[in-house]
Protein backbone atom coordinates (compact mmCIF):
# COMPACT_ATOMS: atom_id res chain seq x y z
CA UNK A 1 0.00 0.00 0.00
CA UNK A 2 2.82 2.41 0.89
CA UNK A 3 4.59 1.63 -2.39
CA UNK A 4 1.37 2.32 -4.33
CA UNK A 5 0.86 5.64 -2.47
CA UNK A 6 4.46 6.75 -3.25
CA UNK A 7 3.94 5.80 -6.91
CA UNK A 8 0.75 7.93 -7.07
CA UNK A 9 2.52 10.91 -5.45
CA UNK A 10 5.48 10.59 -7.84
CA UNK A 11 3.11 10.31 -10.81
CA UNK A 12 1.23 13.44 -9.74
CA UNK A 13 4.54 15.30 -9.37
CA UNK A 14 5.65 14.21 -12.86
CA UNK A 15 2.24 15.11 -14.28
CA UNK A 16 2.38 18.55 -12.59
CA UNK A 17 5.92 19.14 -13.86
CA UNK A 18 4.92 18.05 -17.37
CA UNK A 19 1.95 20.46 -17.25
CA UNK A 20 4.21 23.34 -16.22
CA UNK A 21 6.64 22.51 -19.04
CA UNK A 22 3.80 22.25 -21.56
CA UNK A 23 2.42 25.63 -20.50
CA UNK A 24 5.90 27.13 -20.89
CA UNK A 25 6.17 25.71 -24.41
CA UNK A 26 2.73 27.05 -25.32
CA UNK A 27 3.65 30.53 -24.06
CA UNK A 28 6.86 30.45 -26.09
CA UNK A 29 5.02 29.30 -29.20
CA UNK A 30 2.41 32.04 -28.77
CA UNK A 31 5.17 34.61 -28.48
CA UNK A 32 6.83 33.32 -31.65
CA UNK A 33 3.51 33.13 -33.47
CA UNK A 34 2.86 36.80 -32.75
CA UNK A 35 5.89 37.56 -34.92
CA UNK A 36 7.24 40.23 -32.58
CA UNK A 37 11.01 40.41 -32.31
CA UNK A 38 12.93 42.90 -30.18
CA UNK A 39 15.13 43.66 -33.18
CA UNK A 40 18.45 42.42 -31.77
CA UNK A 41 20.05 42.45 -35.23
CA UNK A 42 18.69 45.93 -35.86
CA UNK A 43 20.39 47.68 -32.96
CA UNK A 44 22.94 50.39 -33.70
CA UNK A 45 23.18 53.40 -35.99
CA UNK A 46 21.09 53.80 -39.12
CA UNK A 47 21.50 56.67 -41.56
CA UNK A 48 20.32 58.09 -44.83
CA UNK A 49 19.40 61.35 -46.50
CA UNK A 50 17.85 63.77 -43.97
CA UNK A 51 17.62 61.26 -41.10
CA UNK A 52 19.71 59.49 -38.43
CA UNK A 53 18.39 56.74 -36.15
CA UNK A 54 20.06 55.08 -33.16
CA UNK A 55 18.40 51.96 -31.78
CA UNK A 56 19.15 50.42 -28.37
CA UNK A 57 17.52 47.44 -26.62
CA UNK A 58 14.98 49.68 -24.91
CA UNK A 59 14.40 52.75 -27.13
CA UNK A 60 15.47 54.76 -30.13
CA UNK A 61 16.57 58.30 -30.96
CA UNK A 62 15.96 59.89 -34.32
CA UNK A 63 17.30 63.10 -35.80
CA UNK A 64 15.89 64.83 -38.86
CA UNK A 65 17.16 67.96 -40.60
CA UNK A 66 14.99 70.25 -38.48
CA UNK A 67 13.56 68.02 -35.76
CA UNK A 68 14.41 65.17 -33.42
CA UNK A 69 12.45 62.38 -31.81
CA UNK A 70 12.38 59.44 -29.45
CA UNK A 71 10.97 55.95 -29.85
CA UNK A 72 9.71 55.12 -26.37
CA UNK A 73 10.10 51.36 -26.35
CA UNK A 74 12.04 48.51 -27.90
CA UNK A 75 12.17 48.34 -31.69
CA UNK A 76 9.78 45.48 -32.43
CA UNK A 77 9.24 44.04 -35.91
CA UNK A 78 6.86 41.35 -37.10
CA UNK A 79 7.80 38.33 -39.18
CA UNK A 80 7.49 40.41 -42.37
CA UNK A 81 9.82 43.16 -41.12
CA UNK A 82 7.03 45.65 -40.38
CA UNK A 83 7.10 47.96 -37.38
CA UNK A 84 4.70 50.47 -35.84
CA UNK A 85 6.03 52.24 -32.75
CA UNK A 86 5.11 55.18 -30.56
CA UNK A 87 7.20 58.09 -29.37
CA UNK A 88 7.59 61.84 -29.62
CA UNK A 89 9.03 64.37 -32.07
CA UNK A 90 10.23 67.90 -31.29
CA UNK A 91 9.66 70.09 -34.34
CA UNK A 92 11.32 73.45 -34.78
CA UNK A 93 14.44 72.58 -32.88
CA UNK A 94 16.80 75.00 -34.64
CA UNK A 95 20.48 75.48 -34.07
CA UNK A 96 21.46 79.12 -34.24
CA UNK A 97 24.99 80.47 -34.52
CA UNK A 98 25.82 83.61 -32.61
CA UNK A 99 29.47 84.68 -32.54
CA UNK A 100 30.66 81.16 -33.40
CA UNK A 101 28.63 79.53 -30.61
CA UNK A 102 25.73 77.22 -31.29
CA UNK A 103 22.51 77.53 -29.31
CA UNK A 104 19.42 75.44 -29.68
CA UNK A 105 15.93 76.91 -29.71
CA UNK A 106 13.50 74.35 -28.39
CA UNK A 107 10.38 73.52 -30.38
CA UNK A 108 7.12 71.86 -29.39
CA UNK A 109 6.97 68.15 -28.58
CA UNK A 110 4.37 66.14 -30.49
CA UNK A 111 3.18 62.55 -29.94
CA UNK A 112 4.38 60.51 -32.91
CA UNK A 113 4.03 57.16 -34.61
CA UNK A 114 7.06 55.65 -36.38
CA UNK A 115 6.20 52.96 -38.90
CA UNK A 116 7.62 51.18 -41.91
CA UNK A 117 9.54 48.09 -42.93
CA UNK A 118 13.04 46.67 -42.70
CA UNK A 119 14.93 43.67 -44.03
CA UNK A 120 17.64 44.09 -41.39
CA UNK A 121 19.97 46.09 -43.65
CA UNK A 122 17.70 48.72 -45.18
CA UNK A 123 14.73 50.47 -43.59
CA UNK A 124 11.88 52.55 -44.95
CA UNK A 125 10.61 54.87 -42.22
CA UNK A 126 7.60 57.17 -42.05
CA UNK A 127 6.64 59.41 -39.15
CA UNK A 128 3.17 60.64 -38.26
CA UNK A 129 2.73 63.61 -35.91
CA UNK A 130 -0.46 62.39 -34.26
CA UNK A 131 -1.84 65.70 -32.98
CA UNK A 132 -1.30 67.39 -36.35
CA UNK A 133 -2.16 64.36 -38.50
CA UNK A 134 0.96 65.30 -40.48
CA UNK A 135 3.05 62.59 -42.14
CA UNK A 136 6.77 62.95 -42.81
CA UNK A 137 8.72 60.65 -45.09
CA UNK A 138 9.29 58.09 -46.35
CA UNK A 139 12.98 58.01 -45.48
CA UNK A 140 15.37 55.26 -46.56
CA UNK A 141 18.03 54.30 -44.02
CA UNK A 142 20.83 51.74 -44.01
CA UNK A 143 22.31 50.02 -40.97
CA UNK A 144 25.81 51.35 -40.26
CA UNK A 145 25.53 54.19 -42.78
CA UNK A 146 26.25 57.76 -41.74
CA UNK A 147 23.30 60.17 -41.96
CA UNK A 148 23.36 63.09 -44.37
CA UNK A 149 21.63 65.83 -42.40
CA UNK A 150 21.16 69.44 -43.54
CA UNK A 151 20.52 71.20 -40.24
CA UNK A 152 18.19 74.18 -40.13
CA UNK A 153 20.10 77.30 -39.29
CA UNK A 154 18.49 80.40 -37.82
Amino acid sequence: MIILLNFVRASRFRLGLASVCALGLLASAASCASGRDPGRGLLGNWGGPHVALTLTKTAGEIEYDCARGKITGPFLVDDKGRFDLMGTVVVGSVEEKFGGQEREKEGKEHPARFFGTTDGKTMTLKTLLIDRQQAVGPFTLSLGQKARLHKCMG
